[in-house]
């Protein structure tokens, strides 16, 4: 005899009882996963939401988590230290690189400025994510001191060269090989055709 309160679906569902009610609940294991799949959803909805409207934390309307968080004690003093290096130092070592003859510490200011930009533009977008990292302003304080008195830009421009140097000679030898291959199987594809095809072809 099928019983009076029934679930349906009967493989995501369980009956409940309490007294004389009856109610339905998903099982617990489908349960979880949609808990689950809602936690995901509503984080990433708040995540594209902070991304878009770049919201800073304390802000109305802007969520506990995503959000900019403002650098604070140490970080703060290393977000201050990385604007004076970067705008000070740099600006002044970039103009005596441009008066003195010579390019390779042109190359060296150059790069570095072009990182400062690609920073800034990643910040941009970016800012909820980064500044959520512990201890993100001193690892960026630190990759400034090493860009500008460590010539790590200028070590950087010549590790990028040469990826991009290795990478065209693959990509033109793959072509060379795929050119080649190309041909003879063109080739064997003539070879295999009747004589007087190919000699009609030809003419």
């Amino acid at each position: 005899m099928a019983p009076i309160f029934r679930c349906v679906p009967s493989r995501l569902c369980a009956r409940r009882r309490n007294g004389f009610h009856f109610s339905c609940v998903l099982k617990p294991g489908y349960g979880r996963w949609v808990g689950m799949q809602q936690a995901v959803s509503d984080n990433f909805g708040a995540l594209t939401a902070a991304l878009w409207d770049q919201p800073r934390c304390g802000e109305p309307g802007a969520h506990p988590t995503y959000c900019i968080a403002k650098p604070r004690g140490l970080g703060a003093v290393a977000d201050a230290a990385g604007k004076v290096l970067s705008l000070g130092y740099g600006m002044l070592s970039t103009v005596h690189a441009l008066e003195t003859p010579g390019g390779d510490d042109d190359r060296q200011w150059l790069t570095f400025w072009v990182i400062i930009a690609l920073l800034s533009v990643l910040e941009s977008f970016a800012a909820v994510l980064l500044t959520a990292v512990p201890h993100y302003y001193e690892a960026k304080l630190l990759l400034l001191v090493w860009l500008l008195f460590g010539f790590g830009a200028e070590k950087l421009y010549r590790r990028v060269r040469r990826f991009l140097f290795q990478l065209e000679q693959r990509w033109t030898l793959l072509g060379t090989l795929v050119g080649d291959r190309a041909d003879r199987l063109a080739a064997d594809e003539l070879a295999s055709l009747p004589a007087t095809l190919v000699a009609s072809v030809s003419a």
